[in-house]
Order: structure tokens, then sequence, then C-alpha cells
């Protein structure tokens, strides 16, 4: 292999992962450095096989952490392990180098890393790991880190929340109460259809729970209780369905004229004369009408409709889609 070549030095990299730095290239900070942008990934056993001077070198070292994983640190000289200022390069390049290195209990470190790479909570000290702060910041990046957690902030409903949110996996690693919580059962499932399986039983009977899931991912619905399998699921989406349906047509009732305002209100005008006319309203049975509604602003009419649909149970906006969703899956038999 000839490796002031990058092409050579890969084509040697695929036919054997593990190759051994040539006495020669040891110390040749240049050749190596091209052979890593050549190998990527592989760069590890470049890095190993390089002198000793070359491993205390901190371009050298951060130039290897860009091509593969923190575990290059490990391998690194004590003396670079041991500065704190080289270490937070090194964690901001690859967060997994948290890993190796002596500052597992250094919060600026610590979130510095976790900012890179979420996971990298379970090399945290248990002091941190036990820390909101720290915790938070982990699942923003990576929601099943929740996992690294202690105990006690995998039982902080809003941790939790924040964890299913980026990734509904994070649902199996919270505490068993918060497994039988319905709003986070359902944050889980809309993000992870599959989370439905770590709900608490009687979430997995729960008709909006199951909803949900099986409107993300219809295969989700074995993950049921079998009283939803065998009927109940289907039950409450026509319930849903048959809700809609009748709000609009209470809603179209509501705006359309009735006859008989109709015909007093025009009695009534004829009579006055066309010079003090006054101008039709037609209420409908409840006394709306489309200029009515529009006198109140142009959001009135929304916000008046979604009003009356929350009041009534009825699904509207994202709860209507989805219902819409879970009865395609069901009618067209895709689960």
């Amino acid at each position: 292999t000839n490796w002031n070549d990058g092409d050579s030095v890969l084509r040697a990299f695929q036919r054997k992962r593990q190759q051994d730095v040539p006495n020669e290239f040891k110390g040749s900070k240049q050749a190596l450095m091209n052979a890593m942008d050549a190998v990527g990934s592989l760069s590890h056993s470049i890095f190993r096989g390089a002198s000793a001077e070359l491993k205390r070198d901190r371009e050298f070292t951060l130039h290897a952490l860009k091509h593969t994983s923190g575990i290059v640190l490990r391998d690194a000289a004590e003396d670079l392990k041991a500065d704190r200022c080289f270490v937070l390069e090194c964690v901001n390049v690859q967060g997994g180098a948290l890993g190796y290195c002596s500052y597992r209990g250094d919060k600026e470190v610590v979130l510095a890393a976790l900012k890179n790479k979420g996971d990298t909570l379970m090399y945290a000290s248990t002091e941190l790991q036990d820390d909101k702060e720290v915790a938070m910041a982990a699942v923003a990046n990576y929601g099943t880190a929740i996992a690294h957690a202690s105990a006690r902030l995998q039982a902080d409903a809003e941790l939790a929340s924040e964890a299913v949110k980026q990734n509904g996996d994070a649902f199996q690693y919270v505490a068993k109460e918060l497994k039988a919580d319905k709003r986070l059962a359902i944050a889980a499932v809309r993000n992870t259809c599959y989370a439905l399986k770590f709900a608490a039983a009687k979430l997995k009977g729960d008709p909006e729970v199951v909803l949900e899931a099986v409107a993300q991912n219809p295969r989700s619905f074995k993950l049921a209780t079998k009283k939803m399998r065998e009927g109940g699921l289907r039950a409450f989406l026509l319930e849903r369905l048959q809700a809609h349906e009748a709000f609009q047509v209470f809603l179209l009732a509501s705006l359309a004229p009735t006859p008989s305002s109709s015909s007093v209100l025009q009695s009534s005008n004829d009579n006055a004369g066309s010079s003090a006319a006054r101008p039709r309203t037609d209420h409908g049975p409840t006394g709306l009408t489309p200029a009515l509604l529009n006198e109140q602003g142009p959001n009135f009419a929304i916000l008046l409709k979604r009003s009356i649909a929350v009041f009534a149970g009825v699904p509207l906006g994202e709860e209507w889609v989805t219902v819409q969703r879970a009865h395609r899956s069901l009618r067209d038999g895709n689960w």
C-alpha cells in the first residue's frame, strides 16, 4: 500500500478494515491525515498506529475525531486527556469523547458533549444524571437518553414529555406511573406508533390512545387490547364520524334563513316603504348570519365554530385528521 496515495490506502482498508501503519509513516502527520480523509470512519486504526508524538498533537487528534467516534481520545496522550480546554474542543467535535476523559462530572463539559450527542448522558457522573438541566439538554437532542437519567428524573413529567416529543421510543424508559399518563401516551404514539407497546394496560384499551397510534401506522393496532381489536375502536370511530357529520349539518342549518323569519322581515320591510327599508338579516334558528359573524372580525366564525365543537366533543383540526386516517386504515384493511 502506498500511504502517500489516499486511493491506495482506501482500497487497502476496503480489503481489510484494520491496517497497520508502516513504521516509516507512523510519524508522518500529513500523510496520515490524508489517509484519514480517504478512509473516513475507519480512521481510528490509523490514529492508533501513529507515533506517540502525533498522539500528543492537538490538531492530529482533532482531525481523527472528526472522522470517527470519541474512542480516539482513549488512545490520545494522557496530557491531552487531562487538558480541560482540549477536552472541551473534543466533545464539541464528538460528544462520545466524554466517555474517555476525566471530566464526566464537569457540567460545562458534559453539556457541550450533550449538545453534540445526547446519548452521551450515559457517560456523565451520577450527580449530573440527576441534574434536570443536564437531562433536559440530553433529551432535547436524543429522546431515548432519558434511559440514562436518574430514576427521580425518569418520573419527571416535564422531562418525559420533552423526551417522547423528540422520540416516541423514549416512552419505554419513563417511570411506571407515567406510562399510565394518557397525555404522555398520546404524545408518544403520535411520534412513534409502536410506543403503544409500553403504555399501561388500561391505555392499550383507551380508544383515543389507540386511535392516535393506528392513525400513524395501522400495524400498531395489534398492540391494542382484544376489546379494541374486536370492535371497540370501530364503534368509537363511528361515533366520532357521526358527531362530526351532525355538527356540519348543525352549522349549515344555523346559517340558513328560515321561511318564517324571512317572510315576517320581508313583510315588515315592504310596509315601511322603500325610503325606510331596513336590510334583511335572515337569522337562522340560532340567530347567526354570515353578516353578523363577519361583523365580529375574520376569525370570529372560526373561533365560534371551534368553541361549539369543543363543548360538544366534536373532533376538529388535528383530531379530525387523526380520525380520518384511522378510519381509512381500518376501512381498507391495512392492519
